[in-house]
């Protein structure tokens, strides 16, 4: 059993002994004080008997230990949320709150073979769970953020007044460092909590903190509200590219990376066979990006470090531990 494995298990552990101090907790408040009474109205196994007298150093479920059971589920939540901490460390959840903005980049891109008049909004909301850094052959220090999100534009088409909503489900986002330090040199929002960033251009969240710290948690929630994400299309593609990640058997050649690299400088990176796959509409361009470029196999033979089938991987076993212990954070969050 690998050390993940071993950390999900002691993880589930520190739940189940929470759980079973709330339910001998009740029983005693209901006034059932016999043992075997408790036992059975709780319906613990003999080796969950076992486990909660450990945990509570006693020979005897009694109602003398009610007063006990809060004080032990406190010390228990502080170790799980210390697990907790460490088993998601590489789960980070970034909104770059207007990407063109951030970028630059002045081109509004095509949409249906038509230039795009205005581009009202170009938000990415991503959850990573995998970091990669390199240095490209100008030796420019380089950074990917691999996971599941989505890049969601508003805009208006030449033949059109009304505004029109689009989104795209990417994999990954391709930065160079320096871009990045300037991005995150933007003016603040809010004074960050905990590892939590809050910039004008940018949004960093530390997935892990959202379940051990209210402020981060009510702050998050208060972001969200502000910038007019709770509840709008772009939470909810967002919901929804995270769990399609986490459920469906996607292949590496199906990946799409959003890249702000000067190769691939504001397009959006797809192998070779989905870039034959995809109408000639969107080949051409996308809203707010330079368009499609079949370019990922090239990535590896570039910069030596695009392993797609590791990629792949990390990415689907990432976005399933991190939404089995957040997905509820996440849902208020963004619902």
């Amino acid at each position: 059993m690998d050390n993940g494995s071993m950390e999900m298990l002691e993880i589930l552990k520190l739940y189940r002994q929470i759980d079973a101090l709330q339910y001998l907790k009740e029983a005693f408040e209901l006034g059932i004080g016999e043992e075997d009474e408790v036992i059975k109205s709780v319906g613990f196994t003999p080796d969950e008997v076992l486990e909660i007298k450990s945990v509570l150093d006693t020979d005897l479920l009694t109602p003398s230990l009610l007063n006990k059971l809060d004080a032990k589920k406190s010390e228990i939540n502080k170790e799980l949320n210390k697990k907790l901490g460490v088993f998601l460390a590489d789960s980070i959840l970034y909104i770059y709150h207007d990407w063109r903005k951030a970028l630059k980049a002045r081109w509004p891109g095509i949409y249906r073979n038509e230039p795009v008049r205005s581009v009202l909004k170009s938000r990415v909301i991503f959850l990573s769970v995998l970091e990669v850094r390199w240095k490209d052959i100008a030796n420019r220090d380089c950074v990917g953020y691999f996971g599941a999100g989505v890049y969601s534009t508003e805009f208006v088409a030449s033949h059109s007044e009304k505004a029109i909503d689009r989104h795209v489900p990417i994999d990954g986002i391709l930065i160079t460092k320096n871009l990045l330090n300037e991005i995150f040199a933007s003016p603040p929002r809010v004074i960050g909590s905990g590892g939590s960033v809050h910039r004008e251009l940018i949004s960093r969240i530390v997935v892990g903190e959202l379940l051990s710290n209210p402020r981060l948690k009510t702050q998050t929630i208060s972001l969200f509200m502000s910038i007019g994400l709770k509840g709008k299309s772009d939470s909810i593609e967002f919901l929804n590219a995270i769990r399609s990640s986490a459920l469906l058997e996607k292949k590496g050649k199906e990946l799409v990376f959003l890249s702000a690299l000067p190769d691939f400088y504001n397009k959006l990176i797809v192998s070779e066979e989905k870039f034959m796959e995809l109408m000639e509409s969107d080949i051409k361009g996308e809203p707010g990006v330079a368009g499609y470029e079949g370019a990922l196999e090239k990535l590896n033979d570039l910069y030596n470090v695009m392993d797609l089938d590791m990629i792949l991987n990390k990415i689907r076993e990432g976005i399933k531990k991190t939404l089995r212990f957040v997905w509820d954070e996440f849902i208020m969050l963004h619902r």
